[in-house]
């Protein structure tokens, strides 16, 4: 049973639960009542007190408000069916542990009052998907060792740029983390981001000083989106170019042995030299439309040597892996940059596309919207595909949802893609049909063939499309390497097409 079905059958199990209410007002735990589901907190407590409501599993919701100024130690520690946690501003502290263990907590908002999130804070809240805090208007400050560590399900967390302390393993094994914004701090500890297989992009602002940990980045294999214009190493930190050793998409096929992480080191630190475009959308939560706008209106951002990065990575793919997926931002790009570019692969293979479709963000649905109407939509000519064809390409669209998880917006955008890909070949077949027939006409006959519907028949069966047809398919969806023409399809085969 996957981790989201565990969920749903938790909440679906205490839907008929009744509701058994408790205000906090700091009195001894002896006073909570059995079965507790909803908890509220007194205008005047100042504290929750640790390990107050410890593995109470029957705690469903709860509501903090304004005077709390502190969660203590393991205040709600294994409080495995809590689903919902509303924090009002006012709150300065979540001390250790205070939410470890809450497997189907789902989000959290932090007040821009909280200062510090001590160690083990949400430890292992498996279901947490958004962790939101205040970007700029934000206080804190600290973020303590392993304090998101097992998150596995954390997909967005907006990190406060004055945050300047974090402790270690903070994203340990984050496993659905796609990208992060990091904020001006200058230390990247050890495990940081250890086991986060998903991570293929980290946004680091230029900081004077920037130390990176050896482990910082272990286990990252699919980390390809970021740029460290400079960064010292501890005297002791003799090999510090191992940093992304494991990063595999960085590797640049025909490299060997050391000088493959030398080089690896280097080229993230030179990627986007005379590459402003690039460097725009790699700051994306910074950057603005008229930044890019006056950036492609110099001499040289459009050239061809400047489209894409040592990595082969184009603007497209820079926004597609980062923490802000901005769609004004990939709406300037569209505007800017011929159609071909959005369909180009990195050296890894891949298209920008993909690297859409594998963000877990929800935010990731409406680029994708936009880059299929651009790559799809725009080229057909919907009135000459039918009525039905054009209501179905539609209904296969709309199916790729914003609600979809990363395997359902997969399996709908492909067959969105294998439609799409079918209804070009039945327009490409049916023209080679039609030009084929015309030539068999235009030999002889022509008057007879016109008053006789028997003799038109016969020379459209006889005009040797299904051999031409049937040599041709093949080599058309093969030869192709557009985003939706990429491969042959069984269930739209030859014989189906013609």
């Amino acid at each position: 049973m996957s981790l989201q079905q565990h969920v749903a059958k938790r909440q679906k199990t205490t839907e008929n639960v009744p509701i058994v209410n408790f205000v906090y007002k700091g009195r001894p735990k002896i006073n909570i009542p059995a079965g507790v589901s909803h908890v509220t907190t007194s205008q005047r407590v100042r504290k929750i007190k640790e390990e107050y409501f410890l593995y109470c599993r029957t705690l469903r919701f709860l509501s903090i408000g304004q005077s709390v100024q502190e969660i203590e130690r393991s205040a709600f520690q294994g409080c495995t069916y809590l689903t919902t946690v509303e924090l009002q501003e006012g709150i300065k502290i979540i001390s250790s542990g205070a939410f470890r263990g809450c497997t189907s907590l789902l989000e959290i908002d932090v007040p821009k009052t909280v200062e510090t999130i001590e160690r083990d804070g949400f430890q292992g809240c498996a279901a947490l998907k958004h962790v939101r805090c205040h970007y700029d208007e934000g206080l804190l400050d600290d973020i303590g060792d392993r304090a998101f560590m097992n998150c596995s399900s954390l997909v967005d967390v907006t990190l406060p740029q004055e945050v300047t302390y974090f402790g270690e393993e903070v994203f340990k094994n984050c496993t659905s983390l796609c990208a992060v914004a990091w904020p001006e701090c200058e230390h990247i500890p050890s495990d940081t981001f250890k086991g986060c297989t998903s991570l293929v992009g980290v946004e680091i602002p230029v900081i004077d000083g920037l130390y990176i940990a050896e482990s910082a980045f272990t286990g990252c294999a699919h980390l390809i989106n970021i740029w460290v214009p400079a960064y010292y190493s501890r005297p002791s930190d003799l090999f510090s170019f191992f940093i992304f050793l494991s990063c595999e998409r960085m590797m640049i096929p025909g490299e060997d042995g050391q000088d493959r992480f030398v080089n690896r080191l280097q080229r993230i630190r030179d990627r986007y030299t005379n590459l402003p475009v690039h460097m725009v959308c790699y700051y994306s939560s910074l950057a603005t439309v008229e930044e890019l706008v006056e950036v492609f209106n110099t001499e040289n951002a459009l050239k061809e040597e400047n489209i894409q990065d040592c990595h082969g990575l184009t603007p497209f793919h820079v926004v597609a892996a980062s923490a802000n997926l901005r769609i004004d931002l990939f709406q300037c790009l569209v505007d800017h940059y011929p159609i071909e570019v959005l369909e180009r692969k990195d050296k890894n293979g891949q298209m920008m596309m993909e690297y859409l479709i594998e963000h877990k963000s929800s935010h990731a649905v409406p680029l994708v919207k936009l880059a299929i109407q651009k790559l799809a939509m725009d080229r057909f000519n919907m009135q000459r595909l039918g009525q039905s064809k054009e209501a179905e390409l539609l209904r296969r669209f709309e199916l790729i949802r914003s609600d979809n998880d990363t395997v359902t917006r997969m399996e709908h955008f492909d067959s969105f893609k294998k439609f799409a890909r079918y209804c070009v070949m039945t327009a490409t077949t049916s023209l080679i049909e039609l030009a084929l027939w015309k030539m068999k006409m235009n030999r002889g006959q022509k008057e007879d063939l016109e008053a006789d519907d028997t003799s038109r028949t016969d020379c459209r069966c006889q005009c040797g499309a299904d051999i031409v047809i049937g040599n041709v398919f093949g080599y058309l969806c093969k030869s192709r390497s557009d985003l939706f023409s990429d491969g042959h399809d069984e269930r739209y085969s030859t014989s189906a097409v013609c």
